[in-house]
């Protein structure tokens, strides 16, 4: 499934990778939320939890952008650079790769099911949850495989720094242009 020669990658590649990885994110959440509005007639969008936010927000910019940061950090070392460093350290102990992967991937899928479940939107599972998948593979891709943790956890947390204040921009400017909801 996930072996030691997938997981390796050049050092310009884990930067390329940790910003694709952030931009794929935010535009499945749009797409996926504007499918959602579709199928659902009723507007599902990551602008719409911003839409009051703003008016707050834009007043204590400085420290809300670095709250950004810290809850990004925050939670990828919750949901993914802790446990999976773990994981990862438990199964390269074992002898036998398939039962490795096996337990990597059902800690992945459990883990990203809870960091959806930590965001307490109603289709949290389906965008937070993806994203969760997301990162637990860029952990993995750039240096968590091989136990090189801190290449692997500055990725995660700036691809998901980037994919934050990417949503946050996009609903500053939803709600300049269009007045918000």
């Amino acid at each position: 499934m996930f072996n030691e020669r997938a997981a390796e990658l050049k050092n310009i590649d884990k930067a390329v990778l940790t910003i694709i990885i952030a931009l794929l994110g935010f535009i499945y959440t749009l797409f996926f939320c504007y499918f959602l509005s579709l199928i659902l007639n009723d507007v599902i969008s990551p602008q719409v939890y911003f839409s009051r936010f703003w008016e707050v927000f834009a007043r204590r910019l400085s420290f809300n952008l670095k709250m950004i940061i810290v809850y990004s950090a925050g939670e990828e070392v919750i949901w993914r650079i802790l446990p999976l460093g773990l994981v990862v350290v438990l199964i390269k102990k074992l002898k036998a790769r398939r039962i490795g992967d096996l337990i990597l991937m059902i800690a992945i899928i459990l883990l990203s099911v809870g960091f959806a479940l930590e965001h307490t939107t109603r289709f949290n599972i389906f965008i937070q949850g993806v994203l969760g998948l997301m990162w637990s593979y860029l952990f993995l891709k750039t240096g968590g495989y091989q136990k090189k943790f801190i290449p692997a956890a500055l990725s995660v947390v700036l691809s998901h720094i980037i994919y934050n204040l990417i949503v946050l921009g996009n609903g500053y400017l939803f709600v300049k242009w269009f007045g918000g909801l």
